[in-house]
C-alpha cells in the first residue's frame, strides 16, 4: 500500500473516532507501506481518465407519481397504462 492510500485510512478512523485502530494500524506501517512505490504509467492513466460526473449526468426524468390512500393510511402506488406488469 501506498502512503497516501495508509494516511486516507489514517484519516477516515479519525473521523469516525476510532484511535484504538489507529493505533494498531500505526503499530505495522512498515510493514504494511510501501515508501519506495511510484504508480505504473498505466495506474497513473486510469486514474486521469475518470471524469467528475455531470450535474445532469444520469440523472432521471421528473414524473408524476400517482397513488391512493386506503382507509387505513397507507400508500399504494398506481401503475400508469405502460407500467402494467
Amino acid at each position: 500500500m501506498d502512503l497516501s492510500k495508509f494516511e486516507d485510512i489514517i484519516s477516515i478512523l479519525k473521523n469516525s473516532n476510532r484511535d484504538d485502530l489507529i493505533n494498531e494500524l500505526n503499530e505495522i506501517k512498515s510493514k504494511i507501506v510501501d515508501e519506495d512505490y511510484k504508480p505504473t504509467k498505466r495506474e497513473i492513466k486510469n486514474f486521469k481518465r475518470k471524469e467528475p460526473y455531470e450535474y445532469d449526468d444520469g440523472s432521471a426524468e421528473e414524473e408524476d407519481l400517482k397513488y391512493s390512500v386506503d382507509d387505513d393510511g397507507f400508500y399504494k402506488l398506481e401503475f400508469s397504462d405502460d407500467e402494467n406488469i
